[in-house]
């Protein structure tokens, strides 16, 4: 149930696990499988220690209009980008925001440290990720999809004539410029 690797991060060195117990937490999605919290005991050495971490699973959207963008990782629904995400450490680690400590990722879950204490204000989380995102390059790779705003923008089937924005073209004109710049 939980890989050697992940048990031995949460551990900090090599363990056996002895006790287990799986409770799912809801969060369900278009390409989360489940998200589950499992609790229990190790043993590392000679002592036995608690574990709780948090095991979210993930799959290709299985039908719908944008179930065949679900295996192109250019795609905005690509179902592995917050896995190949956390795999390539690009996850901001504080201070300010931070992304749940990544204990392992396996071909299609992520086991993450699981997260206690309050909240974040909204509006600090925010200004706090907004700070990070400018601070931080971006890399060239092609599971980032850069253009997911447009990209769903453009297949959105919401009616937008209430909303005082430029209309999507206008959105199609600029990414079309961003993508021109960066090359």
């Amino acid at each position: 149930m939980i890989p050697a690797h992940v048990l031995a991060e949460a551990a900090g060195g090599p363990a056996t696990l002895l006790t287990v117990e799986a409770r799912p937490l809801g969060g369900d999605g278009a390409a989360t499988a489940a998200v589950t919290l499992l609790t229990g005991t190790l043993r590392r050495g000679q002592t036995e220690h608690p574990f709780a971490l948090v095991r979210k699973q993930f799959r290709p959207l299985p039908s719908g209009r944008h179930a065949s963008g679900s295996h192109d990782e250019r795609h905005w629904a690509y179902w592995r980008r917050e896995l190949l995400a956390y795999a390539s450490e690009l996850l901001p680690t504080g201070p300010g925001p931070a992304a749940p400590r990544c204990l392992g990722v396996t071909d299609d879950a992520v086991y993450l440290a699981q997260v206690t204490g309050p909240r974040a204000d909204p509006r600090t989380a925010a200004r706090q990720l907004a700070d990070w995102q400018t601070r931080t390059p971006v890399p060239d790779v092609s599971w980032l999809a850069g253009h997911q705003l447009a990209q769903r923008i453009a297949v959105t089937e919401l009616d937008w004539t209430a909303v005082d924005a430029p209309p999507i073209g206008y959105l199609q004109v600029v990414s079309a410029a961003t993508q021109g710049a960066d090359s």
